[in-house]
């Protein structure tokens, strides 16, 4: 009397899968990436990305919910490059801070009172 066959073991020999007490088609490679939630882009599975990502990795800038792309120079009143142009303050441009010239550790005005710590430019020959 031959033994009745194995379902289970005749499903995994197709190299199908047992689940719930019956034979299932494997997915394809195709389907299993959707099934993730990720993309399929010329037959491979890729991480879905947000359009934001996207659009930061392009160089542009993203502004109110869409993609810009940054323009080649700043606006007038304005400094940087693009997309990273920030607003000028005319201010500083105008006084910049003063500083003082320092020749060797001290300012040049001390080494001209005493004639032994001149500096060697203006040293007489």
């Amino acid at each position: 009397d031959p033994t009745p066959p194995n379902p289970k073991k005749e499903c995994l020999k197709k190299g199908w899968k047992w689940t719930n007490n019956r034979c299932v088609k494997p997915l394809s490679p195709k389907e299993t990436c959707l099934k993730k939630g990720w993309n399929w882009a010329s037959y491979r599975c890729v991480k879905p990305s947000s359009p934001k990502q996207t659009c930061l990795k392009k160089g542009s800038k993203w502004k109110d919910n869409r993609c810009v792309k940054p323009k080649k120079t700043c606006p007038q009143g304005y400094v940087g490059k693009p997309p990273n142009c920030k607003k000028a303050n005319f201010n500083k441009l105008r006084n910049p801070k003063k500083k003082k010239q320092i020749f060797g550790g001290k300012r040049r005005n001390e080494n001209l009172k005493d004639p032994r710590k001149l500096v060697r430019a203006h040293r007489p020959r």
